[in-house]
């Protein structure tokens, strides 16, 4: 069984320079509160494909996972199709990878896959799919746990 793990960023300042703005404190102490649930829902999670934009980077070093993380440039406000092109081709031999992204990209993505509502900061939707992580789809995947950090 594979695994995608989407999480959107958490809370970020206003700015005009969208690539740089960085977490608010609110934001740190959220991505840390998900990376404890995370821990206790982890599978085999050893990649994480993060969008090159500033928040997502903070958002994934204050999870404190430890795995491995992909800086990508694509994934930067991002549609759904090309986070499930990402997902694709960098998951391509991993039973399970997380993407680190934007709204609507991220949510349309566990839309597709079920996921009734779109995505607060810092909330995380696990899906689950039967085939290697180089076919994933999210309409073959399931959702199987959802998690929204709220300090």
């Amino acid at each position: 069984m594979s695994r995608v793990y989407i999480l959107r960023h958490a809370q970020a300042e206003a700015g005009i320079r969208d690539h740089s703005r960085a977490l608010t404190q609110y934001g740190k102490l959220q991505a840390q509160m998900m990376g404890q649930w995370l821990k206790l829902n982890l599978h085999e999670l050893d990649l994480a494909i993060v969008s090159s934009a500033r928040r997502t980077q903070q958002s994934f070093d204050y999870l404190e996972l430890g795995i491995e993380q992909i800086s990508e440039d694509q994934a930067y406000n991002a549609g759904s199709e090309a986070l499930e092109d990402l997902i694709r081709t960098h998951g391509a031999g991993h039973e399970d990878v997380m993407i680190v992204g934007h709204n609507p990209g991220v949510s349309d993505l566990a839309n597709r896959a079920g996921y009734p509502q779109d995505l607060a900061p810092c909330s995380a939707v696990i899906l689950e799919f039967a085939q290697p992580m180089a076919k994933f789809t999210p309409e073959k995947a399931t959702v199987a746990l959802w998690h929204h950090a709220r300090p």
